[in-house]
């Protein structure tokens, strides 16, 4: 989806700030997740990707667990 965006929106950037943005991109990802029957795509899953909080947070409970 993030690759899709250019073709659709020309040159505006992409803001993973922007519930429009993230809400285009969970519209585009379920479309293809119906489409090849893939479970499990949310909001949430969708904005976690687009702003990498799911590798911040595997990397913090590394850092945590490294120090206890």
């Amino acid at each position: 989806s993030v690759l899709e965006w250019p073709r659709m929106h020309g040159e505006k950037r992409l803001d993973t700030d922007d519930p429009e943005h993230i809400g285009w991109l969970y519209t585009v990802a379920s479309a293809r997740a119906k489409e090849f029957k893939i479970e499990g795509v949310t909001w949430s899953l969708t904005q976690g990707v687009v702003k990498n909080v799911i590798p911040a947070i595997a990397s913090t409970n590394a850092i945590i667990a490294a120090s206890c």
